[in-house]
């Protein structure tokens, strides 16, 4: 039987290079952060504490290390949010939400897209049909930009497609859903010129909400689409295509969840069908919103955990190889409540990431943006094929409080080491055809190596722990 013969070389975890709070003493959250051509930051977010109205539309322009260079708030007498934004061709920029201040009619939300120069004031606005809201907006290779959301039709929400030129003038629409609700996050225009669709639906798949993803032509028209899920409830919040023409999910999932709720990550081919899944969490509630390919090939993940970390929710950071296994993880936060909804990999191999805490800063929820240093981290594994008479069996995994190792291997010695790389415990096992028990009563939830040995060989295997 053949095996690999591994080496393994364990780095560091990334360090925070700085972190910026912005915030005054009410509610100001952040949804998307993207590097400038300038090399600073623009971030989109809403505001309680500053405005006219309940809630206000806040772009937040940094320099590289996250100082303030200007802010501008946008908004009326009511509520106005901004969910997604990025810089523009002309070195403007375009955020997209939605508006109860203005529309048509009144008291009721409609989709709202504010269009501005490069130093934030307000070239245009515009705002589309009633009941509707935006979570993505892209600009097209047109110069115009689509947008994706939902809208309500009856007593069900639809995804709903807008697709305008270049002054935010609709071109078409589209809506997407079946008898019950559907609703999207994301959006992304094709090297085709078609468009990708990241969603939930109610209406089709195996469960309560399953994830969704829509592709469509230039004009919106619907080329295939595909549910992935189980018995319970998924979501899904980005989609990213990816250089082989397939596409990178992130989400979370409840129907295969160790704890409340998982961080699933799903990789597809160019048509939708799955090349492999993922899960990531703890015993608690663990939530994705999003994901970016890495210049490595692997992925980062951002979203919340409450399985890791100090406090109720923190931060939670995760760095993949190709195939979505972990390299390292890590959680930022406080005693309250953290969360993050946008992770970037920047030119320098590090990541941005945009998010809000309520244990550091002002008031009750404050903007974080956090700067991390670049990634040299990993596990590097050195693999030569050689003839093994036994592969040892481990058993089982996921474990709780025990696994064993069955090996007809001699005098075998295993390590185990968290993602960090550290060793965590070092046991030398029996000789023979012998079972051995590994207690695990002082090794907390989270993703381990076993590394086992004798004179001339190595095995790693990845195991999880769930208390």
């Amino acid at each position: 039987m053949s095996i690999f013969c591994v080496s393994l070389i364990f780095a560091q975890v990334p360090d925070t290079l700085w972190t910026k709070i912005y915030g005054g003493t009410s509610g100001d959250y952040s949804y998307s952060v993207q590097q400038t051509t300038d090399g600073g930051y623009i971030i989109f977010g809403d505001t309680k504490s500053f405005g006219a109205g309940a809630e206000d539309v806040w772009l937040i322009k940094t320099n590289a290390d996250g100082d303030t260079i200007w802010t501008r708030i946008y908004g009326g007498d009511s509520t106005d949010v901004s969910r997604s934004g990025q810089q523009t061709y002309d070195g403007g920029y375009i955020a997209a939400g939605w508006t109860k201040s203005f529309g048509p009619v009144t008291g009721v939300v409609h989709i709202y897209l504010l269009k501005t120069d490069s130093l934030g004031d307000t070239l245009w606005t515009k705002t589309y049909d009633a009941h509707s809201t935006c979570y993505s907006v892209q600009q097209t290779a047109d110069s115009g930009y689509i947008l994706a959301g939902s809208i309500l039709i009856g007593f069900y929400r639809d995804i709903y497609l807008i697709k305008t030129d270049s002054l935010g003038d609709t071109l078409w629409t589209r809506t997407y859903g079946g008898a019950m609700g559907e609703n999207t996050w994301s959006v992304q225009q094709n090297p085709d010129g078609g468009y990708i669709i990241a969603g939930s639906t109610e209406s089709f798949g195996a469960g309560n909400f399953d994830i969704w993803l829509l592709k469509t032509d230039a004009n919106g028209d619907t080329l295939w689409t595909k549910t992935y899920g189980g018995a319970s409830w998924d979501y899904s919040f980005l989609v990213q295509q990816t250089p082989d023409s397939g596409y990178i999910i992130v989400g979370t999932t409840s129907s295969f969840a160790v704890g409340y709720c998982d961080v699933w990550l799903l990789k597809t081919d160019a048509y939708g069908d799955t090349i492999w899944t993922k899960t990531y969490g703890g015993a608690q509630g663990d939530w994705a919103r999003s994901v970016d390919q890495t210049s490595d090939g692997g992925y980062i993940i951002t979203g919340n955990t409450n399985s890791f970390g100090a406090g109720y929710y923190d931060i939670y950071i995760i760095k993949t190889d190709t195939y979505g296994e972990t390299i390292w993880t890590r959680t930022y936060g406080g005693p309250d409540y953290e969360g993050s909804m946008f992770v970037k990999q920047t030119p320098d191999h590090g990541y941005i990431i945009a998010g809000s805490t309520s244990s550091f800063g002002a008031g009750n929820s404050d903007i974080w943006l956090l700067k991390v240093e670049p990634d040299t981290s990993g596990i590097v594994e050195r693999r030569t094929v050689e003839l093994y008479h036994s592969l040892p069996v481990v058993s089982p995994n996921p474990a709780k409080t025990y696994f064993t190792i069955q090996s007809s291997r001699p005098a075998q010695r295993i390590e185990i080491y968290n993602t960090l790389g550290q060793l965590i415990r070092e046991e030398t096992l029996k000789e023979g055809n012998e079972t051995q028990k590994i207690s695990l009563n002082d090794i907390v939830t989270g993703v381990y190596f076993l590394k086992i040995q004798n004179e001339t060989k190595i095995i790693i295997k990845k195991f999880t722990v769930i208390k």
